[in-house]
């Protein structure tokens, strides 16, 4: 039986060959994935600084009432939103020395993804963390603020960038802010990446907001509750993270 040949496919060589350039082809990421926002990293810095500071993701979520589609927030929304925040802070901060001081426990992912994204675009920024809680184990803000540990640098005539991860009655921001001018900050910018304006009790409004959210007990990307679920790279309820995880077991 004669064997059969296609043209420009003749084994071995070019058969071999042919898998080989496939094989490149699929490790290559498509043009779109280049050059999408996900991309950020790969575009020049002169093209990341043109990009428009709006990007298409909604900084308010959606009512929880009917079905509600999880988990609230994606990993892939949060770095959108953290790139585009880091932005902003970029500008505002250009040619000072920052120093970003992250809020125990919660903000830590937060604040080490903004940071990554500060270096990138060229702000100098050092980093410090001071602890402090309202929750507890519960559920709720017991409306007393306890600093558990100082900031370790001096703050004195540095402008302060303080970070948290959620911001809900306010109580935690302004006393740690209050705190920091005490100790002779210059001056003290608030960011947090998610804003539940619906429990508010005092005045203060950040002034780096990620998104608006309802008033229900979130967890994950930072967020936990009794030391659960703060290791989750989404943001999500408290009580679809305990079914998800009781389904996992």
């Amino acid at each position: 039986m004669p064997e059969v040949s296609i043209v420009g496919f003749n084994p071995p060589h070019n058969r071999r060959r042919f898998m080989l350039l496939r094989s490149e082809q699929q490790r290559q990421p498509s043009r779109r994935l280049q050059r999408g926002w996900h991309g950020l990293r790969s575009l020049p810095q002169q093209q990341l600084q043109n990009l428009p500071l709006k990007m298409p993701y909604p900084q308010k979520m959606p009512s929880l009432s009917g079905q509600w589609k999880r988990p609230l927030i994606s990993e892939l929304e949060l770095q959108h939103r953290t790139a585009e925040i880091a932005r902003q802070i970029a500008l505002d901060f250009k040619g000072q020395d920052l120093l970003m001081v992250a809020i125990l426990k919660g903000s830590f992912m937060f604040a080490a993804d903004l940071t990554r994204r500060l270096c990138k675009l060229g702000q100098s920024v050092e980093i410090d963390f001071i602890g402090a809680a309202s929750y507890g184990k519960g559920t709720k803000s017991s409306g007393e603020v306890k600093i558990a540990m100082d900031v370790s640098q001096p703050v004195e005539g540095r402008a302060v960038l303080l970070v948290d991860d959620i911001i809900d009655t306010g109580l935690t921001l302004k006393e740690i802010r209050e705190h920091l001018l005490v100790k002779g900050a210059a001056s003290v910018k608030t960011c947090v990446m998610l804003d539940k304006s619906s429990r508010r009790v005092v005045e203060i409004t950040p002034d780096y907001v990620g998104y608006q959210v309802p008033d229900v007990f979130l967890v994950g990307f930072g967020l936990d509750h009794d030391e659960r679920f703060r290791s989750l790279p989404y943001v999500t309820s408290l009580e679809d993270a305990c079914q998800t995880s009781t389904k996992n077991k």
